[in-house]
């Protein structure tokens, strides 16, 4: 007798809507609301799910971080002269795929109703925040139920709406590829990336429904060329030309174009990590001067009494630049006092860590651990590092002494200035890093067992991921080091530990002359690492960091490294800011 044909449900029309877009891997915490897409998700061998432990923190894997850096990390000397960085250098490796902020590919969480669905909201402003594509599934309550006080029944919409680009709840089966497309087309390809929100009540779920599946939209082209000539004639006639590079500058294909641009027409470069989120345009552009901007971006400018451009070229980036190129006059930094305080400035940079290359102070100094660190990315097999940062005073020693050379290989939150975000980034990475032949967003293989190493810890490629917190910021992701051992991950996790939430320790000493409600109680890392099934190494002495750092590099588990930090110096990284008050 013939099996009965299975009856096409809300929820199958949902996943072959995220196949179309491309979605291989989904981060999920299920329930009851959504139980049905799960149990349709498990008939699906083209989409891996990953349980996570926490709405929050499947949701900052999903955003992929994964990376707020400059161009290529703090810029390269080359870069600030105008000339090539080294060969080898500055260059992304079309090995390391990914989704999420890496490659403008949105990455998928899924959560069920209620607390799931509020437990997002965070996870949601970071990515809308700094711009990582990510789009994220909630259920809730059957349709006929929403106006009623019923168990976990929310408005999923309006409580997601101020914190993403785009929010919709599906309101009957028909409508279903529809709203699913508009929120990747939002997430990833509508002006600036971001969060977007799809609210799922469990009756169009669970319902009949009728297969309709719609593609993805094409990503946009480049500024119109009208504006392209005008913004090349407003370059070459630049008496002091300056190139400010945002965030969106450290996309691998806008990286590249930028170092063309460079090589052509050489000016002085100054890189930052979240464009005016984290350095207000009044702070630069507040004078007086009249200053010629001109804005390139995949968005419009958010016009500002100290923002105003002569001229926009929005769309992609790269495709910008590009068409920038050929208008532009050869130039060279002729200024010999201009290089020649870039080189100083340089110059200090790199004093300032070798001074403290050799300290062997306990507690350990920041430059000490920068250096070592430094040590690694340099190496012969540097390029293959990742770095991950949370937020704290560590990510301010390594993003102002720590340089890199790739687009996005040090990774950061500064727009909402998250914690907990550096372990979730790193576990993102790792997971897509591992998978033989294919990825989140590509087509995996034909084989029957493609999806088994996967799920076993898959190949090691010789990506090495390392994550880094502060002890405060540490236990608001500590929690997803189960999943890391479920999943077989190799990763490393640094705390820096100081017993304190420093950063903010130290604002309050600078405005208030003393500090309040910032002490940490002491935690015993290395047994904390192995009850989840991971390895712990607590550093005593500042000449154990690097030997451990190198040795987690070969053990194929999560490794959790513990080193007590001298944050006794810190108040040397705010000497120079310009109006106290305004501290992040």
């Amino acid at each position: 007798m013939a099996e009965p044909k299975k009856r096409t449900t809300g929820a199958h029309v949902l996943v072959q809507n995220l196949l179309a877009q491309g979605v291989r891997r989904v981060f999920c915490i299920p329930g009851a609301k959504i139980d049905r897409i799960v149990e349709v998700l498990r008939e699906t061998p083209d989409i891996e799910l990953v349980l996570c432990r926490n709405e929050m923190t499947a949701g900052f894997m999903a955003a992929g971080a994964h990376a707020r850096a400059p161009a290529c990390g703090r810029s390269h000397p080359a870069q600030q002269l105008g000339r090539a960085p080294r060969p080898g250098h500055g260059r992304a490796r079309s090995e390391w795929r990914c989704h999420g902020r890496r490659t403008g590919r949105a990455g998928v969480v899924l959560v069920t109703s209620g607390p799931g669905v509020t437990n997002l909201v965070t996870a949601a402003a970071t990515a809308n925040c700094e711009g990582d594509p990510v789009v994220m599934l909630g259920g809730n309550a059957p349709i006929a139920q929403r106006y009623k006080k019923t168990h976990q029944g929310l408005d999923n919409a309006a409580i997601l709406k101020p914190v993403t680009k785009f929010t919709a709840e599906v309101p009957s089966a028909d409508t279903i590829s529809e709203v699913v497309a508009n929120a990747f087309r939002a997430a990833e390809t509508v002006g600036r990336p971001g969060a977007a929100f799809v609210s799922l009540p469990q009756d169009v779920m669970v319902g009949p429904a009728k297969m309709r599946v719609l593609g993805r939209s094409h990503h946009a082209g480049g500024a119109h060329p009208a504006n392209v000539e005008l913004a090349a004639r407003l370059i070459n006639g630049a008496k002091s030309p300056v190139l400010l590079l945002g965030m969106f500058a450290s996309a691998p294909a806008a990286a590249a174009e930028l170092q063309r641009l460079l090589l052509l027409f050489a000016m002085p470069v100054v890189t930052t990590f979240q464009d005016p989120i984290e350095y207000d345009c009044d702070l630069w552009n507040g004078d007086g001067r009249d200053r010629t901007i001109i804005h390139i971006d995949t968005s419009a400018a958010e016009l500002d009494n100290c923002y105003t451009p002569a001229v926009e070229l929005t769309g992609s980036i790269a495709a910008s630049v590009s068409q920038l190129l050929p208008y532009l006059e050869r130039r060279s930094l002729l200024d010999a006092s201009l290089r020649n305080e870039l080189r100083e400035a340089r110059a200090d940079l790199i004093a300032a860590v070798k001074a403290h290359a050799r300290d062997d102070r306990v507690p350990v100094h920041p430059l000490r651990l920068v250096s070592d660190l430094q040590s690694v990315f340099d190496g012969p097999d540097g390029e293959r590092i990742k770095l991950f940062l949370d937020m704290g005073s560590h990510h301010i020693w390594n993003a102002r002494y720590l340089a890199v050379h790739q687009p996005r290989q040090m990774l950061i939150s500064n727009g909402q200035q998250t914690m907990g975000v550096s372990l979730p980034w790193a576990m993102s990475a790792a997971l897509d890093a591992r998978d033989p032949g294919s990825t989140v967003h590509h087509a995996w293989s034909a084989a029957g067992d493609a999806r088994l190493p996967s799920l076993t810890g898959g190949l090691d490629t010789g990506e090495r991921f390392v994550s880094l917190s502060g002890d405060g910021g540490f236990l608001f992701c500590a929690h997803e080091l189960e999943t890391a051992v479920r999943m077989g991950l190799n990763l490393t996790h640094i705390v820096w530990v100081d017993g304190s939430l420093n950063m903010v320790k130290i604002q309050q000493e600078k405005k208030y002359g003393q500090s309040f409600c910032v002490d940490l109680g002491s935690i015993d890392y290395v047994q904390f690492a192995e009850s989840f099934g991971a390895v712990g190494f607590h550093v005593t002495k500042a000449d154990e960091f690097l030997p451990a750092l190198k040795r987690s590099f070969s053990i194929p588990l999560p490794v959790v490294i513990s080193v007590e930090v001298d944050y006794s110096q810190n108040g040397e990284l705010f000497k120079d800011v310009i109006d106290p008050e305004r501290f992040h």
